[in-house]
This record gives structure tokens, sequence and C-alpha cells, in this order.
């Protein structure tokens, strides 16, 4: 696995349109159970099949979900 600053950088690195960090993920169980901890965070969240697309606003929130995705080996990377 990449160095863990590597893939956060990666992923702040880019933003979408409308200014929100994004995020992908496995659409599962223990996704949604770390989600519940930032139930109010604003987060903006999108199923498309197995993939969830988790959109932040915040950069310190995106930092802190990366992480916990990428220790659990749930975040899936999308190739340029």
């Amino acid at each position: 696995m990449k160095n863990m600053n590597k893939i956060i950088q990666e992923i702040i690195s880019k933003r979408d349109p409308f200014g929100y960090y994004v995020i992908l993920a496995a659409n599962n169980v223990e996704v949604k159970f770390i989600l519940e901890k930032f139930k109010y965070k604003g987060l903006i969240l999108d199923e498309i099949g197995s993939l969830l697309i988790i959109r932040c606003k915040s950069r310190r929130i995106a930092e802190k979900l990366i992480r916990l995705l990428a220790l659990k080996n749930l975040l899936v990377f999308q190739n340029p």
C-alpha cells in the first residue's frame, strides 16, 4: 500500500467543480459504520452499485475519513 500521506495528497489535490473533496470507497456495511462517526459533518453520499462516492467540503474531515478507510483497505483508487 502506498504511503498514507501520498494517498491523502492524491485525493485532496483534486476537487469537484463545486469545491468538494471526492472520496471513492467500497459500498458495504463496514464503510457505512465508519461514516456513522461523521454523520453530521456535511458529507454527501452517492451510491452507485458497489461504489460509494463521498463528497466533503472540510479538508480536515476528508483527511480523517481517508485515513480510516485506507487503514481498512476500503478506498477505491481511480486511474487517471
